[in-house]
């Protein structure tokens, strides 16, 4: 078995497991989690280091959300084509919110704004990543300051040449109000008139032993 632990020495007890926040996340949200790979999956952090690439590429074929640290890691393992962005270094360094764009996506709430986790993070030292987007990707929300100015893009959705859809998220808000917005990017996969699936994977399963983790 692999072990993909992120140390930052400050020797607390709960630095010595992976964080994989979608577990709790999700079922509060009504959506449920299990652990085989699906129709639909999510890579969330350092778990995107767990796959090797033949499995990312098999990822990439179906229905794939990524936070923005899995985001990261697939584009620094040169697959920033298939997920649609290109990461350049830039971060969310102001207090911010999330402008829903679109009535095909968020109806008659196109317009309003969302807490983003800016706080929180800002507080553990986590930085939103802000990502140079392919111009063929659909864009869900963008981050915004006080004046409503755009910082960059929230969340992104990008069909690749595999045939895959892909929805790139930046932070993990955990806010309740995200739950139609969460079932929204599930139901991205099957928008052809596809059967729904509620169903996520965390992390890479796989031939070591690893669970892998969905809904």
């Amino acid at each position: 078995m692999r072990s993909l632990i992120g140390f930052t020495y400050e020797g607390r007890l709960e630095e010595l497991v992976l964080k994989r926040e979608f577990d709790t996340l999700f079922p509060l949200l009504g959506i449920p989690v299990c652990f085989r790979e699906r129709e639909v999956n999510l890579l969330s952090g350092v778990n995107a280091l767990c796959c090797s690439r033949e499995e990312l590429m098999r990822l990439l074929e179906k229905g794939l959300i990524l936070d923005g640290a899995a985001a990261g890691y697939l584009c620094r393992r040169g697959l920033g084509r298939y997920i649609g962005c290109e990461d350049v270094g830039a971060e969310l360094r102001s207090p911010s919110a999330e402008l829903l764009c679109g009535e095909e996506f968020h109806g008659s709430f196109s317009g309003n704004l969302l807490p983003t986790d800016w706080m929180r993070l800002e507080y553990k030292k986590i930085r939103i990543p802000l990502f140079q987007y392919d111009p063929d990707c659909e864009v869900l929300t963008v981050y915004v300051d006080k004046d409503r100015k755009v910082l960059g893009q929230g969340i992104v959705l990008y069909e690749n040449r595999l045939g895959g859809r892909v929805c790139v998220k930046g932070d993990l808000s955990r806010t309740c109000g995200r739950q139609s917005q969460y079932c929204t990017v599930l139901l991205f996969r099957q928008r052809d008139g596809g059967r729904p699936s509620c169903t996520v994977k965390y992390g890479a399963g796989c031939a070591d032993g690893m669970p892998s983790q969905e809904c």
